[in-house]
């Protein structure tokens, strides 16, 4: 089955706190009119490195409170300490959210990696307790297939896939990866899912579970069109998604640009720290947003003729 998740924004107030009402709404928004699967907190699109533990634990809390069950989200528990990690972790469990993303401590010694993850189980100290990896090169993240094996050989219940933000020359070794643990592991199994939209038709047609997508929060309709039909032609998509990038590389300010745009709400362009991620130019607002429009009515035109 396959599944589209999506990497949430985080909405901030202009004193720079979390707005956590407007993070309820969109969350609730996303898991119910938009049929999203699970959403994920604080991962690279939802600045969670930019946050304090506290605040992500006390966002954590309030969506729980609010009503959102523990497992329609996913927590990213990385962070800047270990000691941090294993916080973010044992406040995720005990919010009956058991399932964490978790980039890999930035080091080349396999001994390094395998052993933060002994120890993170270990301490954590829950069965329940299920741990996506999350391979992102650009960030100094990196984890190989031959270490994930390790791993799922020693804790087969508690690694339990990857968000490949790579290149998909990665995800290819890690859904080669999934058969070889599949094939020997009998019951085991072990979901790839990737960053980038553009490689998301191509990974469910060899065998990937799906997306965690930035898109997702705010074009989940024509992302499920390409969920749905892994084999229709991506060459739209793609091209936004360069003209994305090319507008705000880092994209989190082009993709709250569009969240403002959709609700009539300017607060949503706020960012965490302006200075990683400096908010678009109003030429650049109107180029994002005639591009984007765009693309929603082709998209919108092709789904009809694929449903008729």
């Amino acid at each position: 089955m396959t599944s589209l998740l999506a990497a949430v924004l985080t909405p901030f107030l202009a004193s720079g706190q979390i707005d956590l009402p407007q993070y309820y709404e969109h969350c609730h928004y996303l898991l119910t009119e938009q049929r999203i699967d699970k959403v994920v907190l604080f991962g690279t699109t939802g600045e969670g490195l930019q946050c304090t533990v506290e605040e992500r634990k006390n966002a954590h809390h309030y969506l729980i409170d609010k009503g959102i069950a523990g497992d329609q989200l996913i927590i990213n528990i990385s962070a800047k300490t270990y000691d941090e990690t294993l916080s973010l972790t044992k406040n995720a469990l005990k919010n009956h959210t058991y399932e964490v993303l978790s980039m890999p401590p930035a080091s080349d010694d396999e001994k390094i990696i395998i052993n933060y993850y002994q120890k993170l189980i270990k301490e954590a100290n829950n069965p329940q307790l299920k741990i996506y990896l999350y391979h992102y090169p650009e960030q100094g993240a990196s984890i190989s297939p031959e270490t994930i094996y390790k791993l799922k050989k020693e804790f087969p219940h508690h690694i339990v896939g990857i968000k490949n933000s790579g290149q998909y020359a990665d995800t290819k070794r890690f859904l080669a990866l999934r058969e070889k643990i599949m094939s020997e592991q009998g019951d085991a199994f072990f979901d790839v899912y990737v960053g980038n939209e553009v490689d998301m038709p191509e990974a469910l047609r060899n065998g990937g579970k799906g997306g965690i997508s930035g898109l997702a929060n705010v074009a989940a309709d024509f992302l499920f069109v390409y969920v749905k039909n892994p084999e229709i032609n991506r060459d739209k998509l793609a091209a936004f998604i360069s003209d994305l990038k090319q507008i705000s590389p880092t994209i989190i300010p082009a993709l709250k640009t569009i969240k403002a745009y959709q609700t009539g709400n300017v607060s949503w362009k706020i960012t965490k720290n302006p200075h990683l991620t400096p908010p678009l130019s109003k030429d650049e607002e109107i180029i994002l947003i005639n591009k984007f429009e765009q693309l929603i009515k082709e998209e919108q035109l092709r789904h009809q003729r694929l449903v008729h």
